[in-house]
């Protein structure tokens, strides 16, 4: 009877799966980000400089910069592309990353970070960078996010980091009035079951 209450649950939409982090410190230093977290769900195009050891480690690349959750972040410097995009295999809720501009970087320049279910925007953030090596964390607290988009923009060359992906896998969270609501039915229906049972 408690697996099928844990059924009940998990179709009721109230099993849900632990936040997702991502913080490139299990990648080796310079390799691009593509699908290394498929096992996380999620694939990157392959449009980064690559994974940089951070001021902890050197910083042979001369970012000037250390990753904001392990000395390792992936970095961008306009050689592809000043952005990637992060495709999920099924949707995520609840989606941040932390993002600091980096040596060769002007003030002024910024991060835009776009949520999309399908061709449709879910919503948008943008953030004006601060000093370099200051992570800021951009959040887009939407539900039904299959693909996320971060691009950096600025004057010329306006390189940057990225760092401390979270994501949200798994069913959602019905608010407490619905979720109440199939919790007194999935009861209902197994004490219906037990009294078969006794009878």
């Amino acid at each position: 009877m408690r697996c099928f209450l844990s059924l009940c649950l998990m179709s009721a939409g109230l099993a849900v799966a632990g936040p997702i982090f991502l913080t490139f410190d299990d990648l080796p230093a310079f390799s691009q980000v593509g699908n290394q977290y498929s096992a996380e769900g999620v694939s990157f195009s392959l449009t980064d400089i690559g994974v940089q050891e951070g001021l902890a480690n050197g910083d042979s690349g001369g970012w000037g910069v250390n990753g904001d959750n392990g000395p390792y972040f992936d970095g961008f410097n306009g050689n592809p592309s000043y952005g990637t995009t992060l495709t999920f295999t099924s949707p995520v809720s609840n989606f941040s990353v932390d993002s600091s501009r980096t040596n060769g970087s002007s003030d002024g320049d910024q991060l835009t970070v776009d949520a999309f279910n399908g061709a449709t925007l879910l919503g948008t953030q943008t953030i004006t960078f601060n000093a370099i090596n200051t992570w800021t964390t951009v959040a887009l607290d939407f539900s039904g996010i299959t693909s996320v988009t971060i691009q950096g923009s600025g004057a010329s060359f306006h390189p940057f980091g990225i760092d401390n992906i979270v994501y949200t896998q798994g069913a959602s969270v019905p608010e407490p009035a619905s979720a109440a609501l199939m919790l007194i039915g999935a009861a209902a229906f197994l004490l219906k079951a037990a009294r078969r049972r006794v009878f």
